[in-house]
């Protein structure tokens, strides 16, 4: 608005008129700074036209016009993405041509090369599959010959090689029939060998072995007729021995029979005599009365010698009776031995008892008496276990204190004394938590100065140290002409503002600076 004053009414306003007859502007007027011309948004949102405007007429569009950049494009416009460029298809259903474009001629159809570079194939091109390779086949001129295909020369025939790796025949090749391996033959015309032949090593020679026809015959060879067989002779110059022939073992030699059914005679035989027959004498056992009967032989009575006393043992000896005393000794060491003449040995339990509390009492029958000492193991840490002989086990308890203000301590019966280090962590983030031996938990007040001149420092104990930025108010002097900040160091600085043409800002009209 205007203002204007009149003598009789006084101070009046009019609306001001703020069109600037543009018709490519938005003529608007703002209370605080006056009139405002902005420019219209003429787009129209479509990317296949060129969108004006002029001051006079205002608003108007122009099409995008599109152009191929070469023959391998055509061009077309979309209303959102532009001018586009698709390419030109040149497939012209051909698997034996090639299909590319130049930008200067367009398709371009060119035959493919179908050589696989492999001699051994027929290649060719067919419209609808494109390559094809062919194998064919290398036929020998005989069968003599092997053919075969290699895929840099082709067909090669070579002569085939007829050894079969054995001297046991003769290797030859017929064109019809192709390798003939023909035996050749080892006999070397003596009966005493077995002829053969070995691939590796040839004809072989082995001398054959002549078995006898039966176990009382011997063999030997004779190089015109072979195996020979003559009857041996059995040797039967031993009268003490009759000899004959077994086939199926050889020469059998029994022993004459000697025996003349008397016990008491020694039947012998002498090589050159025959059967001897002695009568014999019985040999002496002591403490014993000998005979001889002709069916049973010797035999032997043993002397009686008792004294019908329990508590000797009785023998003989030499020919003479002995009564040693009986030895009661049961090898328990747990019993103590004795022998009485109506009942004969007796024994005793023995009494082990040491009297000691401290130790087990008890009786093995190989050491005797064994005093074991006792266990007072409780299985409990905590207890300190001893033993005193009138009164026995004791288990006292020990002490786990360490003296350590920074410790808890407490026993545990299956691992013993526990120092565990106490928490002093009073959950405040204002104290710095620490343990002292002597004295034990110790919170110091944490120092939260940052040596930040424009922050202000204190502490929550949920948080810990907490630093607050105070520049913008701190340093703001309400001149619109100074620019305020803080420095950490040296705290409020404000500096006054040099306008855009260089000069002061004035405090009187600080909006005037620009």
């Amino acid at each position: 608005e205007t203002a204007y004053c009149t003598e009789p009414v006084g101070c009046k306003t009019t609306p001001v008129e703020c069109d600037d007859d543009d018709e490519c502007t938005e003529d608007t007027c703002d209370p605080d700074i006056g009139c405002v011309f902005t420019y219209i948004d003429f787009d129209d949102g479509d990317e296949c036209t060129i969108d004006h405007c002029d001051p006079l007429t205002g608003v108007w569009t122009e099409p995008l016009l599109c152009l191929s950049k070469d023959k391998c494009t055509y061009a077309d416009c979309d209303s959102e993405l532009g001018c586009i460029g698709e390419s030109v298809k040149c497939d012209d259903n051909d698997e034996c041509t090639c299909d590319n474009c130049e930008p200067e001629t367009g398709c371009v159809h060119k035959p493919i090369d179908c050589d696989d570079n492999d001699a051994c194939t027929d290649d060719d091109c067919n419209s609808e599959t494109g390559c094809t390779h062919t194998k064919f086949e290398c036929v020998a001129e005989d069968s003599c010959h092997i053919a075969y295909c290699d895929v840099s020369e082709g067909c090669i025939y070579e002569k085939i090689v007829c050894d079969d790796d054995s001297l046991c025949t003769d290797d030859t090749c017929d064109d019809e029939e192709g390798c003939i391996y023909t035996p050749i033959s080892c006999d070397d015309y003596n009966a005493c060998t077995d002829d053969c032949c070995h691939p590796n090593s040839g004809c072989v020679h082995k001398d054959i072995d002549c078995e006898p026809e039966d176990y009382c015959t011997s063999a030997h060879c004779d190089e015109d007729v072979g195996c020979v067989t003559e009857p041996i002779q059995c040797d039967d110059t031993d009268k003490c021995y009759t000899s004959t022939c077994d086939p199926d073992i050889g020469c059998v030699y029994a022993d004459v029979d000697c025996d003349d059914n008397n016990a008491c005679t020694e039947d012998t035989c002498d090589c050159d005599i025959g059967c001897i027959n002695e009568e014999i004498e019985c040999p002496y056992k002591s403490c014993h009365i000998s005979d001889c009967d002709p069916v049973s032989g010797c035999s032997w009575k043993p002397m009686v010698c008792d004294d019908d006393d329990p508590c000797t043992e009785d023998w003989c000896s030499n020919d003479d009776c002995v009564f040693d005393p009986l030895n009661c000794d049961d090898n328990d060491k747990c019993t103590t031995d004795d022998c009485d003449i109506q009942n004969g040995c007796s024994y005793y339990e023995v009494d082990c008892d040491d009297n000691d509390k401290c130790t087990v009492d008890s009786c093995h029958p190989c050491e005797g008496c064994i005093h074991s000492p006792l266990e007072c193991d409780d299985d409990n840490e905590c207890t300190e276990d001893t033993c005193d002989k009138y009164d026995g086990c004791s288990n006292i308890p020990i002490s786990c204190v360490d003296d350590d203000k920074c410790t808890d301590d407490w026993c545990c019966p299956s691992t013993g004394c526990h120092n565990e280090l106490i928490n002093c962590n009073d959950e405040d983030a204002c104290t710095d938590d620490y343990c002292v031996a002597v004295k034990g938990c110790v919170h110091e007040i944490v120092e939260c100065d940052d040596y930040n001149v424009c922050t202000s420092d204190y502490c929550e104990s949920t948080q810990g140290c907490i630093h607050v930025d105070n520049s913008p108010c701190l340093c703001d002097d309400n001149n619109d002409c100074t620019h305020d900040y803080c420095n950490p160091v040296v705290g409020c600085i404000n500096e006054w503002r040099i306008c855009d043409d260089g000069s002061r800002c004035k405090t009187s009209d600080p909006k005037s600076c620009k």
